[in-house]
């Protein structure tokens, strides 16, 4: 899990033929428990070699989405 604008953001990847693709959740700052605001996943052909890759790719996303959808109030 990782924070961004005091938002938490968590990534995976998702192995498929030896490739893999990412994916992030942006969480509400404000909830108590734990609040799916955004699930981002790469698409079908934006494919990556590692893991990593794959996780980094997905967190940019979300801090994009972020930067262009979350209230001013917020950040």
């Amino acid at each position: 899990m990782q924070q961004y604008k005091n938002y938490c953001i968590h990534t995976s990847a998702v192995a498929t033929k030896g490739v893999w693709h990412g994916r992030g959740i942006v969480l509400d700052p404000q909830a108590k428990a734990p609040k799916e605001l955004q699930r981002i996943e790469t698409v079908s052909d934006l494919l990556f070699l590692t893991k990593e890759e794959a996780e980094d790719f997905a967190f940019k996303l979300c801090k994009a989405w972020i930067d262009r959808s979350a209230p001013r109030s917020t950040m």
